[in-house]
């Protein structure tokens, strides 16, 4: 497994629920020692009856609730498959999503400036952290 940053969300947040976003590379093997500590009710889609298969998914975005009150966020991509702008902006939005959810806001099509600006900070953390010979042309 590679972590390959873990970065402290900058908005939203109170003195005692820091959260990170952690962005992670990983083989299958690592992939099936993460999933031993994801509560499956944490994942962006929490109606799966099973983790998606290692070689069936670009991305793979959840929440990890901690017992002390805060939450991390991790972003997961497998190792392997070239990782491009698309599946960057469409685990941004889940991960902003969640973020943005734990801190009570929620979508509101009459002012979505708090998502476009999560969306925009997610994918810019993401995009200048992924090595460059991990990314797809596409």
């Amino acid at each position: 497994m590679l972590r390959i940053k873990k970065e402290l969300v900058p908005l939203y947040q109170g003195n005692s629920k820091k959260g990170f976003l952690h962005i992670v590379v990983c083989d299958a093997k690592g992939y099936e020692q993460m999933i031993t500590h994801i509560d499956k009710g944490d994942l962006y889609a929490s109606n799966l009856d099973t983790y998606p298969p290692f070689n069936e998914f670009a991305g793979l975005a959840y929440q990890r609730n901690h017992e002390i009150g805060y939450k991390d966020w991790w972003v997961i991509f497998p190792k392997g498959k070239p990782i491009n702008i698309d599946t960057i902006a469409h685990e941004s939005l889940h991960i902003s999503r969640m973020i943005l959810g734990s801190r009570g806001i929620l979508f509101d099509e009459c002012n979505d400036e708090p998502y476009a600006y999560m969306v925009g900070w997610v994918a810019s953390t993401i995009h200048k952290n992924i090595p460059k010979s991990l990314m797809s042309g596409k």
